[in-house]
Order: C-alpha cells, then structure tokens, then sequence
C-alpha cells in the first residue's frame, strides 16, 4: 500500500524554494543551467585574407534568459559567474576565392583575449583544398561577474583571393551556466 504527502513546496535548509506546486499539478523547479543564451549568424561576413576578424550579428533566432547577449558580446550578470558551457560554430565557405582555402581557425575570446581556438587547415599546394568547412568550439569557461565573451575567425585561401565567408544560419554561439 502506498502513501500519499500532499505539499505546496519543497525547500533547502536556507529556506530557498526547491520546487513548487501550483497546486494543479504543475511544478515549477530551480532555473538550472541559467543564464543561457543562443544566437546565429544573421548575414555572411567577407573575411580579409589573413586577418583576425570580430564576428558579429548573431541575432537570428536569439534567446537570452537573463537580458546578457547582445549578439555580438556575452556578459555574465550579476550572481551568474560560475562555470559555463560555451559553443562556438562557424561554416566557412571558400566559393568566391576559388575554392582553395588553406586555413580557418575560429577564436573565443574572454575579456579581449583569445581563451579557446578550433583550427581546420590544409596544404593547397599538394592539391588538397577547402570549399566549405565547419569548425566548432566546445569547451567550459571559468566566469566571473562582467566577463565579456566574444568571437573571431581568421581565413586564408591559397592563391591570395581572400579570407572566405562566414555563412549565416550555419554559424551560431551558445552557452549555458553549469555550475558555481
């Protein structure tokens, strides 16, 4: 036989609701893995051939919990500096240099500073090029309040014509707070 505990909420030894109940059946939990937050490129960006280039715009289909993500820079809020899931993808696409990219590398930057890179790269010289090629970043970022992440990429093609094109809709950021 079974026993039945009927409550409206569950709470920690500091008194900090747990989970609640509306009463109809509906419970509400702790906001886990928040903030977080999510955009995709919104146009294609022409990248100079080798230079370092700020990646911006990903605002299509944006969410952002906790009003941090502008689409170009994440900041960590107040209270929310922890431990963080952080992705970072990108598509490159050599088509108008010729389809003969060499190199693409894909930066996160914290604070100004480059803290993780993903690198795709190739000799041309011995026939072996690339058109099109996705680089992602997964990696979890130590934050603290009023850290600022943003994100670069750096593309050479080998006869000289350019740095590639970030594809919009293929590229995208994210992240997530794991943990204190």
């Amino acid at each position: 036989m079974g026993s039945i505990i009927k409550v409206n909420e569950y709470k920690d030894f500091n008194n900090n609701a747990i989970m609640t109940s509306d009463g109809a059946g509906n419970l509400s939990t702790q906001k886990i893995n928040q903030p977080y937050f999510y955009g995709e490129k919104a146009a294609i960006l022409d990248l100079s051939r080798g230079v370092v280039t700020q990646v911006t715009g990903f605002t299509s289909n944006e969410v952002d919990t906790n009003t941090a993500f502008d689409g170009t820079t994440f900041t960590v809020p107040s209270g929310q500096a922890g431990k963080y899931v952080v992705t970072v993808s990108m598509t490159i696409n050599f088509d108008d240099e010729g389809n003969d990219g060499e190199n693409f590398i894909v930066y996160l930057y914290k604070n100004g500073s480059s803290v993780k890179q993903a690198i795709a790269g190739t000799n041309a010289s011995a026939d072996r090029n690339i058109a099109r090629e996705t680089v992602t970043i997964y990696s979890i970022v130590d934050l603290a309040v009023s850290d600022a992440l943003t994100y670069y990429a750096y593309g050479v093609d080998a006869n000289g014509g350019g740095g590639g094109t970030i594809e919009a809709t293929n590229s995208s950021v994210s992240g997530f707070k794991v943990g204190a």
